[in-house]
């Protein structure tokens, strides 16, 4: 999550700005209720018709100043939001194009392209949603809680029964949906390298008549993603009946406690009005925790594969520095020296103290493949017995001219 804040921290005003506004949000949302208990266990009660017109403008005012909460937060989150979508991209990108050519061997286009559009996107959405939903429902579900156990004190083991049944039974079903929501991402991974096989050689497929394999292929990767994705919807499926079941029977309870205290004189009507309108708003805020925790095990896989990227290693060995790079230009002339090809697995030097010298710009004498090796010339001697003494073995500068044996 160091990736998340890091990526916040430049934008820490509009989000604050956010946070402030979500809040006077919450506690305008939070006091309207009382106000309405107010008003049927005092105005209506009494008849006092101008203390009901006073307790009613009050409430449309508060009503008022909450939507310009709501509204300033939904501005101030969206452009917070996109600005660390759009800087977290382009330093990605900037990362993937600086990565040496071992780094690039460890891993495959496909799976960088899905971490620089999908895995980013669920990073934006997520503070978005972080700004919003992450602050709005902790406070509404603590507002909500402080007020009926000062409503009514005597609510406290329903409300204990209820919150440890449902964030027991919601941790059981995060834990087992969270390697669920990795393995989705790497069958994404796996659409988009199928694809991009298929995009990238188009006309070997239809030279060699391939199409009907290519097919299968995807019908494949395809079939696994859809598997993947029902499974994790399956069981995170159960997340809001669980909570709806644990709401229903909280609130079924306390109705019939709370009609015998006013049957016994203890409990005002307006008071348990309040009561049930707090849980209403509680079970809005459970279901944006739940929601929030579903979307926290997505956006926790992806953080995890951006910081993959962002680990690999940068420079290749024996690439020239920048003020080497500065004074051949200047020359007119490239020469990199010292150039080594590691192999993955071992880590070990396969090949070593190659040489490349490109003496003027419009002067090529080697081709490079996509992977990073070098093609070497087939006028010259690549073999080091027809090379003089001293001459590094695979090096690309010419050698001197040899004698023909007859």
């Amino acid at each position: 999550m160091r990736l998340l804040f890091r990526s916040l921290s430049p934008y820490w005003i509009p989000a604050l700005g956010a946070v402030l506004l979500m809040t006077g949000e919450v506690v305008a949302d939070v006091y309207q209720p009382l106000l309405m208990s107010r008003i049927v266990d005092v105005g209506i009660r009494t008849g006092d018709l101008p203390f009901i017109l006073s307790s009613g403008f009050r409430m449309v005012l508060i009503a008022f100043l909450g939507l310009i909460g709501g509204v300033g937060c939904t501005i101030l989150s969206s452009y917070t939001s996109q600005s660390v979508g759009a800087d977290l991209r382009e330093r990605l990108f900037t990362h993937v194009l600086s990565l040496s050519f071992p780094s690039l061997d460890t891993t495959s286009p496909p799976t960088l392209i899905t971490r620089l559009t999908n895995d980013v996107i669920q990073v934006q959405t997520f503070v978005l949603m972080m700004l919003r939903m992450m602050v709005r429902a902790p406070l509404l579900l603590l507002g909500g809680t402080v007020m009926i156990l000062r409503l009514n004190p005597s609510l406290t083991p329903f409300l204990i029964a209820f919150y440890a049944t449902l964030f027991l039974g919601m941790g059981f079903l995060i834990r087992k949906g969270l390697p669920l929501f990795n393995l989705v991402q790497k069958k994404l991974d796996g659409v988009n390298q199928v694809v991009r096989e298929n995009l990238a050689g188009i006309r070997l497929i239809k030279a060699f008549v391939r199409g009907e394999y290519e097919m299968g292929r995807f019908r494949a990767a395809n079939r696994e993603l859809k598997d993947s994705t029902v499974r994790v919807s399956r069981l995170m499926s159960g997340t809001l009946p669980l909570l709806f079941l644990s709401m229903n029977l909280c609130m079924i309870a306390i109705l019939w406690f709370g009609a015998h205290q006013i049957q016994g004189g203890t409990l005002q009507a307006g008071k348990l009005i309040a009561i049930v309108t707090y849980l209403t708003q509680i079970l809005h805020s459970m279901m944006m925790v739940a929601f929030l925790i579903v979307t926290l095990a997505r956006v926790k896989s992806s953080i995890g594969r951006i910081d993959e990227v962002f680990a690999l290693e940068r420079e290749a060995e024996g690439e020239p520095t920048r003020e080497e790079r500065q004074s051949m230009q200047e020359r007119g002339s490239i020469r990199k020296r010292g150039g080594k090809s590691r192999q993955r697995e071992t880590r070990r030097s396969s090949v070593y103290g190659l040489s490349h010298r490109l003496r003027s710009p419009g002067l090529s004498n080697s081709k490079r493949c996509g992977s990073g090796i070098g093609r070497v010339n087939p006028f010259w001697k690549t073999s080091p017995s027809g090379w003089r003494k001293g001459r590094p073995w695979g090096s690309l500068d010419p050698p001197a001219p040899v004698s023909p044996p007859f």
